[in-house]
């Protein structure tokens, strides 16, 4: 018989790391829980395999998986297997995912590090991925390939929704839509303007990826310079730093195909005292700019792979991202904090033997810090 049910999945903010969540997930007969990356950037759903069971329905394929090879010299290297997954109320039997026996390098390198991602990427073009929507869907599980993503206010958590789009309170208006980027084999839109009021800084169009596993909005170099200079903010330490008074009453407009999105500009900056601002926008590479949670959280996300588009709903708020707030709560962050922490932005290359394929892997995460007492 066929049926569908909405699954909810509460995630939860990432010990020690800011503007990044994580949520459980159930593996396995008896089942343990995992918690796991959400994130729409890449497509395995790989776990290090001291975090799993004795289960009696778990089979090895004794097939050795890529190894996923990141920029930094960080390898995650394992073999595929299957198992149940439970997420909520829903479990796909026998999903296949990456057994992970080693993860070296700065993945691993912050106090709490990531064990384990489930990649939710879009599979709509000729994709061999089968992730845990498209498994729920072909089980009759779910009946779309569509969820919605929203972090709560004050960035404490974040709300994963399958198959449905809850509308949150703090949301206004209707949902608007853009088209998935033809070319692109991501969640990626064509943003075809940007703006800082009436400051033009993005008139080509760029494929702008909308990524839950990356936590800052990444950048080409050139557009990143253009806006710290519109904004009187100094390059220090990889981030754009300077007085929040600059920020404020100027509106980021972006245009992509079909639709038009803006937020104050203070969103994006990082602020404890709302004196001095870090900028949450930062420089990444040519041609590409990542739309990660310091974006995100100003929405409710609908990813949509059937009808191959992405969504937004507005917040009804907005103000300045404070770390103490977002971060550990027994924390403070001071001024001259920002020198101990680094962004990385990794790109995943999967080789297979004699055949590589380059699979689009973007986040960006925090190394392992200390806040001061103020």
């Amino acid at each position: 018989m066929f049926y569908s049910r909405s699954v909810t999945e509460h995630l939860a903010l990432y010990p020690q790391l800011l503007l990044m969540y994580n949520g459980i997930i159930k593996i396995g007969n008896p089942s343990v829980s995992v918690p796991v990356l959400f994130d729409t950037g890449s497509c395995q759903l790989w776990i290090e395999k001291s975090l799993l069971g004795k289960s009696s329905t778990y089979v090895s394929q004794n097939r050795v998986a890529p190894t996923i090879s990141y920029l930094d010299g960080t390898v995650v290297d394992g073999f595929f297997s299957n198992d149940d997954v439970t997420i909520g109320n829903t479990t796909v039997r026998n999903l296949e995912f990456e057994t992970a026996t080693s993860i070296r390098g700065d993945l691993q390198s912050v106090e709490d590090p990531i064990r384990a991602i489930m990649g939710l990427c879009y599979s709509g073009r000729g994709s061999s991925s089968t992730n845990f929507i498209e498994a729920s869907v072909a089980s009759r599980l779910m009946t779309n390939r569509l969820f919605s993503y929203y972090v709560e206010e004050h960035s404490k958590s974040a709300v994963l929704t399958f198959d449905d789009v809850v509308q949150k309170n703090g949301t206004v208006g209707d949902i608007v839509y853009s088209p998935i980027d033809s070319s692109s084999s991501s969640w990626g839109l064509t943003m075809t303007k940007m703006s800082i009021g009436n400051v033009t800084v993005l008139t080509e169009e760029t494929t702008a990826v909308v990524d839950t596993g990356t936590s800052l909005v990444i950048v080409p170099s050139d557009i990143a310079l253009n806006v710290g200079k519109l904004l009187n903010f100094s390059f220090r330490n990889g981030y754009f730093t300077g007085a929040c008074k600059n920020v404020l009453n100027r509106t980021l407009s972006l245009s992509f195909y079909n639709m038009d999105l803006s937020l104050p500009l203070e969103n994006l900056m990082l602020s404890e005292d709302g004196i001095s601002c870090t900028s949450t926008v930062i420089e990444g590479s040519p041609g590409l700019i990542v739309l990660g949670n310091a974006f995100l959280k100003h929405f409710l996300t609908v990813f949509d792979a059937d009808k191959a588009r992405v969504g937004f709903i507005s917040r009804s708020n907005g103000s300045f991202i404070d770390p103490s707030q977002n971060g550990p709560t027994d924390k403070n962050i001071g001024n001259d904090d920002w020198k101990n922490i680094t962004a990385y932005v990794f790109v995943a290359v999967v080789s297979l033997g004699v055949f590589t394929s380059i699979i689009l892997l973007l986040r960006s995460f925090y190394r392992s810090y200390r806040f001061s007492e103020v």
